[in-house]
């Protein structure tokens, strides 16, 4: 084969792949576990059908800068199964920007009515998920600023029930002055 016909056959090669990739997905509902969505939540939620159990561990942290000088959170629990729950409990919010000990710490009491299901993740990503919102944290809220331009927030969730605490983790970008 010449030059020109190995071009055309890997433009349409290159062309297929990439439609697959596009397609597919969305015909199959595939989503990634490992997929964190970081921006764009929905506003919508429900407390309807809410299963209150146990959880096993924490599915998800995220967290992600919104607006100038804040960043949104909210988590998953989970049962053993895999199933998003909704528990009462204890939590402990802790964000580490750059020191040994945090910038940022918060402790309140989670109460499972006020889990919600919401719609979060764009496009063939978007999904139903029962989360707890902690909401917008300004930088006002810090106890100084941070000194890198990167984060973890830190969840710690102690079911009412069992005591067992359960720990989850996030990166989010900071903005620097």
């Amino acid at each position: 084969m010449n030059r020109q016909r190995w071009l055309s056959l890997l433009a349409v090669i290159v062309v297929g792949v990439f439609i697959a990739c596009l397609v597919a997905p969305r015909l199959s509902n595939y989503v990634p576990s490992s997929y964190v969505p970081t921006e764009r939540q929905s506003v919508e939620t429900s407390t309807s059908s809410v299963p209150v159990r146990q959880p096993s561990y924490i599915k998800d942290v995220v967290a992600y800068r919104e607006g100038y000088k804040a960043f949104f959170c909210y988590f998953v629990l989970a049962d053993a199964e895999g199933r998003e729950v909704a528990c009462n409990g204890s939590l402990t919010v802790e964000l580490h920007g750059g020191y040994q000990t945090p910038i940022y710490k918060s402790n309140l009491y989670a109460y499972a009515h006020d889990f919600r299901w919401a719609t979060v993740g764009l496009g063939s990503f978007e999904r139903e998920r029962l989360i707890y919102s902690l909401g917008r944290i300004t930088y006002d809220s810090f106890s100084r600023q941070p000194i890198s331009s990167v984060g973890e927030v830190t969840i710690r969730f102690t079911p009412a029930k069992t005591g067992k605490v359960l720990i989850g983790k996030a990166s989010l970008i900071l903005d620097e002055d």
